[in-house]
């Protein structure tokens, strides 16, 4: 379990397995999005998946339920968090949460933990978001997730995982900087490397008179 797990928006553990998976038509992976540049525009649609409730005061589904939800911008998640009632009501929203959202579609009780998956083109889904908590009365409000995107540096670091072996992270999002005194820290496929180097910025007034001493001396 994450560290701070209490806290919403670090609503994840990891489970290790004793024995390999064996992938058939019903059972296969999904990607993690790799870093918080891998972020999905607003009105994406994604799919959640749950056995929870279909309506207030019903049975939890013995069945696997999915439900198309779109991912919502941080200004709408933020102001839906800020007035959302028993869940640190008037405070503000933290970086890593996300919401989605649907007409009349929800997810419900029982569905605490579930994935939020989306395609994100060639048949490649990736789980975007680990359900945390929604609106009390199914089919309303939104949805709030764990953002997993925010969290990768978790996974990766919690898992020994060497991600830079199947997909190319870019180190340079981690936080804090991994080079050394705030070197500029550069991506580069399967690694990352460190400067002191900056670009070369030229102040707007010098070029202004390198072009004037130009057209006097073509003149």
């Amino acid at each position: 379990m994450h560290d701070r797990s209490a806290l919403l928006g670090n609503n994840i553990g990891l489970l290790k397995l004793s024995s390999s998976i064996t992938f058939n038509e019903r059972v296969r992976p999904v990607c993690l999005p790799p870093g918080i540049s891998y972020k999905l525009p607003p009105e994406t649609k994604c799919y959640f998946a749950g056995w929870g409730k279909n309506q207030d005061g019903g049975p939890f589904s013995h069945t696997l339920q999915q439900v198309e939800l779109q991912i919502k911008s941080k200004l709408f998640c933020a102001a839906e968090y800020f007035n959302f009632q028993g869940v640190n009501q008037g405070a503000p929203m933290p970086s890593n949460i996300m919401c989605a959202q649907a007409n009349n579609k929800d997810t419900c009780v029982g569905d605490f933990g579930g994935p939020l998956m989306c395609n994100v083109g060639n048949n490649t889904w990736y789980q975007y978001g680990v359900r945390s908590f929604g609106s009390s009365v199914c089919g309303q409000g939104s949805t709030f997730f764990t953002d997993v995107a925010e969290l990768f540096w978790w996974i990766k670091t919690t898992s020994s995982i060497d991600f830079d072996s199947f997909t190319d992270v870019n180190e340079c999002e981690q936080t804090p900087n991994p080079c050394p005194n705030n070197q500029r820290c550069t991506n580069t496929i399967g690694s990352y490397t460190c400067s002191n180097s900056e670009p070369m910025r030229i102040p707007f007034i010098l070029l202004i008179l390198t072009t004037f001493l130009v057209l006097n001396l073509l003149l």
